[in-house]
């Protein structure tokens, strides 16, 4: 590893890798295990933006909870055809990533970059591999590239599945998304995005979209996303109902968090020697 930036320590805990990033723009933090961004605090305002379960580990033995998991090389249960018993999400938000390079910009950014390699997994027997770079700065930037080192084609779908804290679910709304969408929740039939976007109950929606702008209004707040190399925005919240049978989540948090995730959830052909990345930018 490559490590020439003034603004970050490392630390060992149990079976995982944690690093710090304390720069002139915002802290951070991020986990080895899942290459998982799990608090971004901007200076400029001390607001975390990201959303931990209190419930979550960070000892790398189970998927973390909050923050950016990373969805590869499928999104939810998107398994390749005819397959089952696969992990929910696929593989790399439970990997333990090596980190390669930490450096700090002439901007005073902290960037870093991840990578883990596949060289056949059941349900993915192709070898590939990912990066994700990070920068630290006024925004958190994360780019995650997947490249096929393989002698043939696969197909994937993939997420950054962003938990965003909020203050109350109740007095929270989304602009910057409109069309149609696919309901998880009835049946993945299509409706019209709502003028207004509230949450009421269970949300679990694939918008199919290209748009590249949302923003989280909040009374007192807004959160900005940017988004590239997508082909659908997913929103999800648990509602009171569901998050009753998640197990590591508390009951009363589903009102602090919402999900607004960069995700390919067409699958993608990525040709020998190609490569494709997706980004999200929050400020």
């Amino acid at each position: 590893m490559q490590n020439t930036s003034k603004h970050c320590q490392i630390t060992n805990q149990s079976n995982n890798v944690i690093v710090s990033i304390d720069n002139p723009w915002a802290t951070a933090s991020i986990s080895l295990f899942g290459a998982h961004v799990y608090s971004f605090i901007p200076k400029q305002d001390a607001r975390e933006r990201l959303w931990m379960s209190p419930m979550a580990s960070l000892e790398g033995d189970t998927a973390i909870r909050g923050g950016t998991p990373i969805c590869w090389p499928w999104f939810s249960n998107q398994f390749p055809e005819g397959q089952t018993g696969l992990p929910a999400h696929g593989y790399a938000r439970s990997s333990l990533w090596s980190l390669d390079q930490i450096s700090d910009n002439q901007n005073n950014e902290t960037e870093l970059l991840f990578k883990l390699e596949s060289n056949g997994l059941p349900g993915f027997p192709y070898k590939a591999k990912l990066s994700f770079k990070v920068i630290i700065g006024q925004h958190l930037t994360m780019s995650l590239t997947t490249s096929n080192i393989d002698n043939k084609s696969f197909k994937i779908t993939a997420a950054l599945h962003t938990y965003f804290k909020i203050e109350n679910l109740d007095n929270t709304q989304l602009t910057g998304i409109s069309g149609t969408y696919r309901d998880k929740t009835r049946n993945f039939d299509n409706f019209e995005a709502p003028a207004v976007y509230v949450f009421e109950g269970e949300t679990d929606r694939i918008h199919e979209t290209r748009a590249s702008d949302v923003t989280i209004v909040e009374p007192d707040a807004e959160t900005f996303i940017k988004t590239d190399g997508h082909d659908s925005l997913v929103v999800w919240n648990p509602g009171a109902k569901l998050v009753t049978s998640i197990a590591n989540i508390p009951n009363a948090e589903f009102k602090q968090f919402v999900c607004v995730e960069a995700a390919i959830t067409t699958p993608l052909t990525i040709a020998p020697g190609n490569s494709h990345t997706l980004t999200q930018l929050v400020f």
